[in-house]
């Protein structure tokens, strides 16, 4: 059987306030390999941004456990990047200064910084901006620094929260198309939360649809178009008879 790069087992996780208890999600058992990208999807309050900071590090199971690389999860490291909704990018930084900020701590020689920077500015198609703030930046270019900061590291795993949500569609759509090539080019392993099915349609090797709370895998949509895709995918009837199957299956949850 293959090796996965991170494996839930038996996960659960609840929160409690004084006598309350809030059940988020039990029983949660994945494997994900090295390369896939998965997207989770479920109604409002499943859990999902849970689910990824469990696998960042950010919080522990109640129940269960995650596994990444042989290890137990346990802490944040830079092999594992999580990318929030919220960029946290520095405003008193130009963009070259913001991807190059988690290079800080790395032992590097600053031929080696610089060489980094330069990877991951290329990858996002950013080279003219380098000297410019993120009050200067469109939406987008925003995102793509936040993008290329999170890679200049090269992790092994990209945890991404609705990273496009807040942008336009053709915008959006542009950079699923970049992230696609981005994780195509270097084999990354993405497990991606998006409310959007195109969205998680055409980038995913696998879409995860999460019941209502408290929540459970209730399927698991493996996703039969090959890589690279074509932009043009998402207006075939296959897609669309696909697109329809998953948004019956969540509507089933959201109801509930």
């Amino acid at each position: 059987m293959q090796q996965a790069l991170i494996e839930l087992k038996n996960v659960e996780k609840k929160y409690e306030y004084g006598k309350e208890i809030l059940p988020v999600f039990k029983g949660i058992n994945l494997r994900i390999m090295q390369g896939e990208c998965i997207s989770i999807l479920g109604p409002n309050g499943c859990g999902k941004t849970t689910l990824l900071n469990l696998m960042g590090g950010f919080a522990k199971p109640t129940q269960g456990s995650l596994v990444f690389e042989h290890e137990e999860i346990l802490n944040p490291d830079s092999r594992k990047i999580l990318l929030f909704q919220e960029l946290g990018l520095f405003d008193w930084k130009t963009v070259q200064q913001n991807i190059a900020f988690p290079l800080i701590f790395q032992g590097l020689t600053d031929q080696e910084k610089q060489q980094r920077i330069e990877d991951a500015i290329h990858l996002v198609n950013l080279q003219g901006f380098e000297k410019l703030y993120p009050s200067q930046l469109s939406g987008g270019m925003k995102q793509r620094t936040a993008i290329a900061r999170a890679v200049v590291n090269n992790p092994l795993l990209l945890l991404l929260d609705e990273p496009f949500s807040a942008l336009d569609q053709q915008t959006r759509e542009f950079l699923q198309e970049e992230l696609h090539e981005i994780q195509r080019q270097q084999n990354k392993t993405i497990v991606l939360v998006t409310h959007d099915i195109e969205e998680a349609l055409y980038l995913s090797d696998r879409i995860i649809v999460l019941s209502a709370r408290p929540s459970r895998i209730k399927k698991i949509f493996p996703i039969p178009f090959s890589k690279p895709r074509d932009p043009a995918l998402r207006h075939t009837p296959a897609f669309s008879q696909l697109k329809k199957e998953i948004w019956c299956c969540l509507r089933e949850e959201m109801k509930r």
